[in-house]
């Protein structure tokens, strides 16, 4: 008996390796390109960019490390105070708006991150090394999927299209979310796929617990979970009573797994349902009156809109629509961020795609983007839903659908729609396999129509919108940083004069390479620097303070009491009243001396006694 199960159980196993040798193959380059990327980047600016301070990032390692620390309820306000944040309101108004103890962001990534901290040295590192490890099993899993629903050849595109997918490498290698969320996609469409094909009320429970797990990680997966019951309940309303157990299954797990999320807003005293505050600051900045739909706009009346509601999410949706001329222009909105989320351009946020990519041969090779994912998917899902229209099918376009109407009533930014590539490539396996079987019978008319079609929408979702710079002046502001925190000032004042000659006007770009000049001591090109920074900000204290310190060394006394005469006026100081009384003495101006220290005796103490001497 035991040398019959041996002959049983062997060879099968032989078999599953030989039947998947494609998805070993896709599965060994993906995992090869992606240890060349950890290899490329890893130590440097772009896998270090969670440092720049004005960013998500650098909040979720905030986030995590406090958690780590042993703040494991986070019982404390926690909440960004940004560049942009201090134009619109003080520290105490955000965190009143904000919600004090709410969470900022949905927490699930604060505590994945949080245990990478506790336990390795470069917590940040190690998370996204598992991230990278998690891109591997989105491909596995997107193939399985695919497999049980359209076949082999469709599993092996599909998977291949993911292997070569570089936004999904891209997005590996930050501090963000998108990498789980792509992950938990792909298997909740797996999992999902089998609860429907084998009508199981444990795949159905496992269902439940990816659908709690996903919305801890991002709570718009509510709209999955809908999306889920709906086709459950249309496609099992022949055996009702079955059913109704498996969407009760279903819904009972999910909100099991919130309840430890419940508790703790119970015990810090945030409101017991609350999951994110940052729902209403994104929604002024995703739907103000100068949004194109694409990326995000800060609008002249987002502090008086979050003053007037106190931050309260559905006034702030009435106050921000209230700003539009009409509602076809909120409709307008809605229907352009919808056109971006399929468009192949990937919109900036956080990091530039295209940033990274000039820093990564790897992210060169990885081709595949949404202007081939899109097209394929449109193809395919015409072709699913003609020959499979099935629970399985619907539940694919449901997961698009949970993912874009989110990003048209907030806001479209393509982290947000990376999730989208699992269904689409699957999908788009299920075109290209119909296109080769055609190919096979000769059926060249069909296969030319698919591939004019596919053309057309290729150029359809991008003949319009804006175009904006794939890099923007902040990425290269945040590699400057990179560099700044390590003191490498040349390597610094290199990306930044790479920086101006794309944006020679930008008023932080000039503030970071006059920092850099003067602690190179190129003195006078800091100067020039600044110059500009304080055509463009008047008011910048700080700025106008290094230029003043800089002529002052360079005995350029006149102009430097320029400067010292603007900052007096702005924050009146002893200290800076007495400087500048000494560069109008080393001026030679000596009148203008006199007059000043009449008007301010009190700044004797500070002034050297050969000034004193001079001028009495």
């Amino acid at each position: 008996m035991n040398n019959d199960s041996s002959h049983d159980t062997e060879p099968p196993r032989k078999s599953v390796l030989r039947s998947h040798r494609e998805l070993v193959i896709i599965l060994a380059v993906s995992a090869l390109l992606r240890i060349l990327l950890l290899v490329e980047l890893a130590g440097g600016p772009c896998w270090r960019q969670y440092e720049w301070r004005d960013c998500d990032m650098n909040f979720f390692h905030r986030g995590a490390s406090e958690i780590a620390a042993g703040d494991i309820l986070l019982d404390k306000p926690l909440h960004p105070y940004h560049n942009w944040h201090a134009k619109f309101g003080t520290p105490e108004e955000w965190q009143k708006w904000y919600g004090h103890k709410r969470y900022y962001q949905d927490p699930g990534y604060y505590y994945l991150a949080a245990i990478f901290h506790a336990v390795f040295s470069d917590g940040p590192s190690a998370i996204k090394v598992f991230q990278l490890l998690a891109g591997l099993a989105t491909i596995l899993l997107t193939y399985l999927t695919a497999l049980h629903l359209f076949g082999r050849k469709a599993a092996v595109i599909a998977a291949a299209l993911l292997a070569l997918c570089g936004p999904l490498y891209f997005y590996d290698v930050l501090l963000l979310r998108a990498t789980f969320l792509t992950f938990a996609t792909a298997l909740f469409a797996f999992v999902a796929t089998e609860a429907f094909r084998k009508d199981s009320l444990r795949w159905w429970l496992a269902a439940g617990a990816v659908l709690g797990l996903f919305f801890l990680l991002k709570s718009t997966a509510l709209l999955l979970l809908l999306v889920t019951l709906a086709v459950m309940l249309v496609f099992g309303r022949r055996e009702p009573r079955k059913t109704m157990v498996a969407a009760g299954a279903v819904l009972g797990v999910f909100i099991l797994v919130l309840v430890p999320l419940f508790v703790r807003n119970a015990a810090v005293g945030a409101p017991v349902l609350s999951f994110s505050s940052v729902g209403s600051a994104t929604f002024i900045l995703g739907n103000g009156p100068e949004s194109s739909g694409d990326g995000l706009v800060i609008p002249d009346e987002m502090g008086q809109i979050m003053r007037k509601t106190d931050g309260a999410f559905w006034p702030v949706v009435r106050e921000t629509y209230a700003t539009h001329d009409s509602f076809t222009s909120v409709v307008g909105l809605w229907f352009a961020k919808a056109y971006y989320f399929f468009r192949s351009f990937e919109t900036p946020n956080n990091a530039s795609f295209y940033a990274f990519r000039q820093s990564s041969w790897i992210l060169s090779l990885a081709f595949v983007g949404f202007y081939l994912l899109t097209p394929l998917m449109a193809i395919g899902a015409y072709l699913a839903f003609r020959k499979h229209a099935g629970p399985q099918v619907w539940l694919l376009t449901g997961i698009v659908a949970s993912l874009l109407v989110p990003t048209m009533f907030f806001f479209f930014v393509s982290r947000y729609r990376l999730p989208a590539a699992v269904p689409f490539a699957i999908l788009g396996g299920c075109g290209v396999t119909f296109a080769l079987e055609n190919l096979k019978k000769k059926h060249y008319g069909a296969i030319a129509i698919l591939a004019a079609s596919a053309l057309a929408v290729g150029v359809l979702f991008n003949a319009w919108g804006p175009r904006f710079p794939g890099v923007r002046s902040s990425d290269y502001g945040a590699q400057a940083v990179f560099h700044f925190n390590r003191r490498n000032y040349p390597a610094a004042a290199q990306v930044l004069q790479k920086g101006m000659r794309h944006y020679p006007d930008d008023v932080a770009l000039n503030r970071y390479l006059a920092l850099s000049y003067m602690a190179l001591g190129r003195d006078e090109e800091a100067i020039t620097r600044l110059d500009v920074v304080l055509k463009g900000d008047p008011q910048d204290a700080r700025s106008r303070l290094a230029r003043a310190n800089l002529l002052y060394h360079l005995a350029r006394y006149a102009d430097a009491a320029s400067d010292l005469e603007v900052l007096h006026t702005l924050h009146p100081d002893p200290k800076m009243a007495a400087r500048l009384v000494e560069c109008h003495v080393r001026a030679g101006d000596l009148d203008h001396a006199r007059n000043l220290l009449r008007e301010y005796p009190e700044i004797r103490p500070h002034l050297p006694p050969h000034i004193l001497h001079e001028i009495e």
